[in-house]
């Protein structure tokens, strides 16, 4: 009870004809399909567009929402309307959430189907974006094997083999909740180290950090912990090898006193919301998992599916309580910058109490040029597994504090070093010190406002 089962079962097949694999059909839509992609990032279109090219799609890419537009009246004219449009929501915002609007509302006589691009956290840029009928929504960047089923679904005329989307909840007030626990947080990114400590201790929890997963076992082996907060990707030892030795020690540790031990529990961090990723997660033996960038309140959720809190949980403030004290705001628009993301830091107090933002923008300034440099020079030694990894410690701080666009081209520039092994030209490279530069000046700006405000 408590523990599962585990099944297995054998079976004995007949070696089938060697020449019949070798002719196996190339993956194809069984209705042609004509697709309209709008695409901010030159990179991903690029990609997107090989994918159609092999599957014998007639597509069409656009780099904004005009364009798109244009492309549509065109199609209109010629009587040579889409059957898809797949805007990307992420890198086009409220633009691409008006193209959707507008696609779905006013192109009645031939009405293409959507699919909708979103961040690998879910989040969308609009409250009323579930309510376009799109016919899916995808994170960014989309498995080819996830599209492809998507447009044979449409294709195949049936809107109920849709994908299904998720929304992120939005965070309201903190969460008044406090647990007495001491908890490791095992993370690599010194700025993801700062927001998850400075969350648990205002929720009243002592935090120890381990920077890879061989220190993250050492620390299991020596002290004791309530609860283990393990980053999936890390040098030295990843999370799922940490994990496994730890529940080997574990298992030792029952054997040896000849008495219960009990199973501590590990959350896993990590950036992909993806059923493949829960599952490995899970055979490796964590028990549950959280996307990042999360907030306190998906922290404070957390903690209360594993352990007892020491006070109780208001989700919501009386209507007799106190405004919240309003934070400094700069004197200068900040398009680039995620203004919640920033909020979020913001409200995490340091020792003292006050804000943890002007710490972790200073924490993020001293790692981001070593990781872009990282990126340059191992691109220039074809080291396509180097550069994904640089790029996605820099994506994770990035999206951390808000830095959308930074974020989005290392998400593009890992994804297709990882999978295809694809190296970041260094045009794309210029662009990225571009937007962190500009990204970077302006967090210093907040932070520096915020400490004259104090």
């Amino acid at each position: 009870l408590g523990r599962g089962s585990r099944f297995w079962f054998t079976t004995r097949l007949e070696r089938c004809d060697s020449g019949l694999a070798a002719t196996a059909p190339r993956r194809a839509i069984d209705r042609p399909l004509r697709v309209l992609t709008v695409d901010a990032n030159a990179v991903s279109a690029e990609v997107m567009s090989r994918y159609f090219t092999s599957w014998r799609i007639d597509s069409l890419i656009c780099a904004s929402a005009s364009q798109a537009e244009a492309a549509l009246t065109q199609a209109k004219a010629t009587e040579t309307p889409f059957d898809v449009v797949i805007i990307d929501v992420k890198g086009l915002a409220c633009e691409g959430v008006q193209l959707a609007r507008k696609v779905r509302i006013e192109q009645q006589e031939s009405r293409p189907e959507v699919i909708l691009l979103m961040g690998l956290d879910g989040s969308v840029a609009d409250n009323s974006l579930e309510n376009l009928g799109a016919f899916a929504l995808l994170t960014k960047p989309a498995r080819p094997s996830v599209l492809f089923d998507c447009l044979a679904s449409i294709a195949s005329g049936s809107r109920e083999n849709g994908i299904a989307s998720f929304y992120i909840r939005k965070s309201g007030t903190a969460p008044r909740v406090k647990f007495d626990a001491r908890v490791l947080v095992v993370e690599d990114n010194a700025v993801n180290q700062d927001v998850a400590s400075g969350i648990l201790k205002q929720m009243g929890c002592s935090a120890v950090t381990a920077s890879n997963g061989r220190a993250a076992v050492q620390l299991f082996a020596e002290q004791s912990f309530d609860l283990i907060l393990m980053d999936c990707e890390m040098p030295i030892m990843d999370g799922f090898d940490a994990t496994r030795r730890i529940r080997d020690i574990e298992r030792v540790m029952r054997r040896d006193h000849h008495a219960e031990h009990s199973r501590t529990p590990i959350v896993a961090l990590t950036a992909h919301a993806l059923a493949e990723v829960r599952e490995r997660c899970l055979d490796a033996g964590m028990d549950d998992f959280l996307v990042k960038p999360y907030d306190e309140m998906q922290i404070a959720d957390m903690l209360g599916r594993w352990l007892t809190p020491i006070t109780g949980v208001s989700t919501a403030p009386s209507d007799n309580s106190a405004p919240e004290k309003s934070q400094p705001s700069p004197s200068f628009h900040a398009p680039k910058l995620d203004m919640v993301a920033v909020d979020r830091i913001r409200r995490i107090s340091d020792d003292d109490g006050s804000s943890m933002l002007g710490q972790v923008v200073s924490q993020f300034a001293a790692i981001s040029g070593p990781l872009l440099a990282t990126m340059r020079s191992k691109s220039r030694d074809s080291d396509p597994d180097s550069v994904w990894r640089a790029a996605h410690s820099l994506k994770s701080s990035a999206a951390a504090l808000g830095a959308r666009h930074v974020s989005q081209c290392c998400e593009e520039i890992e994804a297709l070093a990882r999978d295809n092994g694809i190296l970041p030209s260094e045009a794309i490279l210029a662009a990225l010190e571009t937007e962190l530069t500009a990204a970077t000046d302006q967090l210093k700006a907040l932070a520096g406002a915020e400490q004259r405000v104090v």
